[in-house]
C-alpha cells in the first residue's frame, strides 16, 4: 500500500512540475514579447519626434511648409506618442486577456 501511495505522490509531483514548467515558459515568453513591443513603441515615438523636429528646422523660413508647421501645435509629437502608447497598451491587455482565457480553458 505504501508503494502505491509513493507512486501516486511521485506522479502528481511530476505532473505539477510539468505544468509549472510549461506555464512558466509561456509567461516568460509573453513578458519578453511585451518588452520588445514596448521598446519598438518607444523607438517609434522618438523617431516621430525626431522627424517632426528635423522637418521644422530644415523648412525654409518663409515657405509654405513652415506656414503649415506653424499650424501644428508644439505638443503634436507628444500626442502621437500617447496615441501609439495607448495602442500598445491595448494590444498588451488583449494579449494577456487571450492568454488567460487559454489558461482557464486548458
Amino acid at each position: 500500500m505504501g508503494a502505491i501511495a509513493a507512486w501516486i505522490g511521485s506522479a502528481i509531483t511530476g505532473f505539477v512540475s510539468l505544468i509549472t514548467t510549461l506555464l512558466g515558459q509561456k509567461l516568460a515568453f509573453s513578458a519578453v514579447y511585451i518588452a520588445v513591443y514596448s521598446a519598438i513603441v518607444v523607438a517609434f515615438t522618438l523617431a516621430i519626434n525626431g522627424l517632426l523636429t528635423s522637418l521644422m528646422v530644415s523648412a525654409p523660413a518663409q515657405g509654405f511648409i513652415q506656414a503649415g508647421f506653424s499650424l501644428v501645435p508644439s505638443f503634436a509629437s507628444t500626442c502621437i506618442g500617447a496615441i501609439a502608447t495607448s495602442h500598445a497598451l491595448r494590444w498588451a491587455y488583449l494579449y494577456k486577456h487571450k492568454l488567460l482565457n487559454i489558461k482557464v480553458k486548458s
